[in-house]
């Protein structure tokens, strides 16, 4: 006989799952009824509709902000197209970069098929193993330091100037492999190739999809460049003093003229330095005035705060044409081109958002291009300064605001590049000015006491101070030369303070 042990165990068990299917039923049922109710089908068309105009309210505000921040970026720049703004390409008869010399060194880039690369040999000016003095940047000059140089030509050399020519006499042939870049100085401008015009031609005109010029061992060559220009110096070769000036000049200036923003950082990391040997160079008593008139013409061919406003409205520009284009990607549903990633909330968001950025990053690139005026480099500055400040005062979750998230990412901070160049053009203005001065000392046996005495021919025009603008830049003798300075950032003139002024301190013979 059967047990119905089992059964009476499985019955609490078929119990609880038929009751448990009938409450879900009724759970469905109920569901249903609501989800097909006059209530909840209003409620969705009420939400679909609030969506949809809250959509077309980002597309149309965005659409508006992003033409009034347009109608301002063509009021200050004047064009919409970059083309205006970048340089006309050079002829390569004219382009210092076109030497023979610098094209042989061209080469494809690695990781790449379309572009080149431009490599400065290592051991081309000076072989590896070579030693060299070191090449000490302190306040207010450049130098070269022989006290811990240990070449074979420094046994028997005292004396700075011979420890120099004792240091260039190992250095066999170093003329003979200056002479094909010192032959092409004729070459007015400088250049590099290609030009930023070419990349951005060659990407049929989208801006942000223009290569970068690529270079290696730019650093090195551009060191041993200064170090053999002041080793010539010290030795008494005024020849030579000439044509590493002009190499050091065109080659600082093929970069810093570059309307884009890795080639212009280069050459403003370049250019202080250079016009600061340059300075030392100038106290070679070996120049003559043929040579110091050669040198200020190859310093009066470039304008350091041109360059940056150049690049300051090619960046606007490029923000305009990447918000434009995205926005328009948004509006025909083209995005994977600008977004890969479809969780992207950018992706299924309003086209106006795209607007929104565009217009945000145009107002503050605008900020950092500056007013236009006589000291335009200062209102850029300021204007910088500003846009950097509320940068970093954002707290990070504000920046996750998708109506301005893509404007911090595609802005460039310029505040230090505007003062740089501010301070770099003047530098150049001294130079320019210790060449006339060196001049009027040729003729008339020394500096002038006030620059008032200069002959009007020894210079191009009037070197004003940049900081101040149509003020004349200030000199004072010293005992061994003369101080050249400029008010600075604060326009207050403390007379020549090294820690308040911009100063140009040249002393020839100070470190010899």
């Amino acid at each position: 006989m059967p047990s119905n042990a089992n059964s009476s165990a499985a019955e609490p068990s078929r119990y609880f799952t038929v009751r448990g299917a009938r409450a879900l039923g009724r759970l469905l049922r109920r569901t249903g009824r609501f989800i097909c109710s006059r209530r909840m089908i209003w409620t969705l068309a009420i939400g679909a509709s609030l969506l949809v105009v809250l959509y077309q309210y980002e597309n149309w505000n965005g659409a508006r902000e992003m033409a009034a921040a347009r109608e301002k970026m063509l009021a200050r720049i004047g064009t919409d197209n970059i083309m205006d703004i970048l340089p006309q390409e050079v002829p390569e008869n004219d382009n210092f970069m076109a030497s023979p010399l610098l094209q042989s060194w061209r080469g494809p880039a690695p990781y790449t098929d379309s572009n080149v690369t431009l490599t400065f040999p290592a051991d081309y000016l000076i072989p590896s193993g070579v030693p060299l003095p070191e090449l000490v940047a302190g306040p207010g000059r450049t130098y070269l330091d022989w006290s811990k140089w240990t070449g074979p030509q420094a046994e028997g050399a005292k004396p700075e100037q011979t420890r120099a020519a004792a240091f260039l006499r190992g250095l066999p042939g170093i003329m003979e492999r200056i002479k094909p870049l010192a032959s092409q100085l004729y070459r007015r401008q400088s250049q590099l190739i290609p030009c930023r015009r070419q990349y951005i031609a060659a990407a049929g005109g989208e801006i942000s999809r223009a290569e970068i010029f690529p270079s290696k061992g730019l650093d090195q060559f551009h060191n041993q460049l200064m170090v053999l220009l002041l080793a010539s110096a010290e030795a008494g070769d005024g020849a030579a003093v000439r044509d590493l000036a002009g190499i050091l000049l065109k080659l600082v200036q093929a970069f810093q003229g570059d309307a884009e923003i890795i080639a212009m950082v280069t050459g403003l990391h370049l250019q202080p330095a250079t016009l600061q040997v340059l300075n030392e160079g100038l106290a070679c008593p070996a120049l003559k005035e043929a040579d110091l008139i050669q040198i200020s013409g190859w310093l009066q061919d470039h304008n350091d705060l041109h360059d940056i406003e150049r690049l300051c409205k090619a960046e606007t520009l490029r923000i305009s044409q990447v918000f434009t284009q995205a926005g328009q990607a948004a509006r025909n549903g083209d995005l994977e081109r600008f977004i890969g990633n479809r969780r992207d909330p950018f992706y299924w968001g309003p086209s106006g958002w795209f607007d929104c950025n565009g217009a945000r990053a145009l107002g503050w690139q605008l900020q950092q291009t500056g007013n236009g005026e006589p000291e335009n480099w200062r209102s850029a500055w300021e204007g910088a300064n500003a846009v950097s400040s509320g940068m970093s005062g954002t707290k990070f979750p504000e920046r996750l605001n998708p109506r301005q998230a893509l404007a911090w990412v595609n802005l460039a901070p310029m505040a230090s590049m505007w003062q740089r160049s501010a301070q770099n053009l003047f530098r150049r203005r001294c130079a320019i000015l210790t060449c006339a001065l060196h001049r009027h000392r040729l003729k008339h046996g020394a500096f002038p006491v006030s620059l008032a005495e200069l002959e009007p021919g020894l210079l191009p025009g009037p070197l004003v101070d940049p900081a101040r603008a149509e003020a004349p830049l200030n000199y004072r003798l010293t005992q061994k030369g003369f101080l050249l300075w400029s008010v600075g950032l604060d326009r207050v003139d403390d007379q020549g303070d090294l820690t308040k002024d911009w100063t140009w301190r040249h002393e020839p013979g100070a470190g010899i």
